[in-house]
């Protein structure tokens, strides 16, 4: 095993004498560090092997390695062996800025964040303009499969600068997210989710992408499993936080129609209208958020879960989330 410092955590000189690693508030500082300390710092961005410390330390006359490695350990990485790699290199050298932020929203070392993400599923029920977003982002940070319900055809507008090319028209959107994954260079796999066994359709967590309203059938066999909602109306873009018990997408249902009793009569109208709200800054508001909530849960991070509310007019993005409700019956 080897101590390295975060790559992430830059090191800077907060005056001619004080040498800062990174910018938090729990970033290190030394003042009045030697040359040998600010060698042996250096050397510590490369990695040292553990059973090469003592006598790296002692090459470059540092008096006391531990001393200096106990102060550095907020900045330092958490040791991992990685084990079958899958990721090829010609991804990898196109990911750097992915490996550098993913062993800064973890500690750990960026690549075998990667390298974990390589062994992960996620369903996005439906490859829309958002749902591509969605998966491209993905793809781009490591992911290992993308599965789908979504055997649409890609129309014209479907189309744009930040959706499907021209030429992708007739294909299948799953045709057409293989062919601009491959173009890219990603490694991750597409494939349609009624064509696997159950063993082989196995995911973490799905993402459900709706205009208006989800019909209860989408999120009704997901209690207990992970799942997303990112739902685009006239007025807001929400994107759920990750539910698997209570409170769930039924719980939300239920306040909204004690809030306002017309709001069952309004959801049924809304269902099924072909309005086309997931313009593009709606979409990759809503792509960032439910990205950014897809990799705390795959990568582990235990923080605060909760959504996101971008409201069109205003342009705001708020936290958003909702209590279970007494009437529902989840969790």
């Amino acid at each position: 095993m080897a101590l390295r410092i975060n790559p992430a955590k830059i090191a800077l000189w907060r005056n001619p004498n004080t040498l800062q690693i990174g910018t938090g508030d729990d970033a290190p500082k030394f003042e009045n560090l030697d040359s040998a300390g600010e060698r042996f710092i250096e050397l510590l961005y490369r990695g040292v092997a553990d059973d090469a410390l003592e006598e790296q330390a002692a090459e470059l006359k540092v008096s006391n390695p531990h001393a200096l490695i106990e102060r550095l350990g907020p900045a330092l990485l958490a040791n991992e062996r990685i084990k079958n790699a899958r990721l090829p290199q010609e991804f990898l050298r196109g990911a750097f800025a992915e490996i550098i932020r993913a062993s800064y929203r973890t500690s750990r070392d960026g690549l075998a964040v990667l390298e974990a993400r390589a062994t992960k599923t996620v369903v996005i029920d439906s490859l829309d303009r958002a749902g591509l977003l969605i998966a491209l982002g993905l793809a781009s940070t490591g992911l290992g499969r993308i599965l789908t319900t979504d055997g649409s055809l890609v129309s014209p507008a479907d189309t744009g600068a930040v959706a499907y090319p021209i030429s992708s028209i007739g294909k299948t959107r799953i045709r057409a997210l293989e062919e601009l994954l491959a173009s890219a260079g990603a490694p991750t796999a597409v494939a349609e989710l009624s064509s696997l066994t159950p063993a082989r359709a196995r995911r973490d967590l799905e993402v459900l992408v709706a205009t208006h309203v989800l019909h209860p059938a989408r999120y009704r066999t997901l209690a207990g499993q992970p799942h997303i909602a990112v739902v685009f109306g006239s007025e807001t873009v929400d994107v759920s936080p990750v539910l698997r018990g209570a409170p769930c997408l039924a719980c939300l249902e239920h306040w909204r129609a004690e809030a306002d009793p017309s709001w069952q009569a309004f959801a049924s109208q809304l269902l099924g209208r072909l309005d086309y709200l997931e313009d593009a800054v709606s979409a990759m508001h809503a792509a960032a958020s439910c990205i950014g909530l897809v990799l705390d849960e795959i990568d582990g991070i235990n923080e605060e879960n909760m959504g996101a509310r971008y409201e069109v007019a205003s342009g705001n993005l708020t936290p958003w989330t909702w209590r279970k409700h007494p009437a529902c019956n989840c969790g």
